[in-house]
């Protein structure tokens, strides 16, 4: 079914259809690959992709990224990309990160529970001009394994500081290392374009630097 419903997407030359929600469908390898496929070809680009739940491999997701790239109207027109709840792991996730290098209209990025490595997400975004960007959904990730000797990324403090129409991030069952998430909450306050804010910290173990982050949580704005 999937290839035969991509096919027609890049038959139609009219392509009325620019939003393309499949969320909680079994697309696996050979309806992402297919899907990808019809995304690289079609005339005007897609607004929305929605490709949560769908059982997307990581060679889809490397196939999804580059298709993305490749249509020259992506930047202009792409403005929410969903792929949360696939277990596609950084190599999925890198490819869709590259495809927004520079500037875009990007509104809505959902990468929650990909299985990517949050401090590589940050790193990759703070490269890209996302002034459109409101909503950033990343909980069900983690950070590198790098215990209690993991240390805050100046990419992720660029990003945190600089970006300017964010009004929601999700880093909720991230298990976010006391150090990041002070400096995550830190870098907030210093960037006066946030405003409105709904931070998820769900599920963090915030524990002993609970106190020190409720402090500066209070200086806010």
């Amino acid at each position: 079914f999937w290839p035969r419903m991509a096919d027609c997407l890049s038959r139609n030359m009219l392509q009325s259809i620019v939003s393309l929600n499949l969320a909680g469908n079994l697309l696996e390898e050979k309806g992402g690959l297919a899907l990808a496929a019809a995304v690289e070809g079609h005339p005007s680009g897609f607004a929305e992709i929605n490709l949560s739940n769908t059982g997307l491999t990581t060679r889809a997701a490397v196939a999804l990224g580059a298709a993305l790239k490749a249509n020259r109207n992506t930047p202009a027109v792409l403005q929410l990309l969903a792929v949360g709840n696939n277990n596609i792991g950084p190599d999925g996730v890198q490819p869709l990160l590259d495809m927004l290098a520079g500037r875009n209209v990007l509104a809505t990025l959902d990468l929650s529970t990909t299985g990517c490595f949050l401090e590589t997400v940050f790193t990759s975004l703070s490269s890209s001009v996302l002034d459109s960007l409101t909503q950033l959904r990343l909980g069900g990730n983690k950070f590198t394994n790098k215990g209690k000797q993991f240390r805050p990324t100046p990419a992720m403090a660029q990003f945190i500081q600089t970006v300017p129409a964010l009004r929601e991030l999700d880093i909720a069952d991230s298990k976010i290392p006391p150090d990041v998430l002070k400096a995550v909450v830190a870098n907030m306050s210093i960037n006066p374009m946030l405003v409105q804010l709904h931070l998820s910290l769900a599920s963090c173990d915030i524990g002993t630097c609970a106190h020190i982050v409720v402090d500066m949580l209070a200086r806010l704005g």
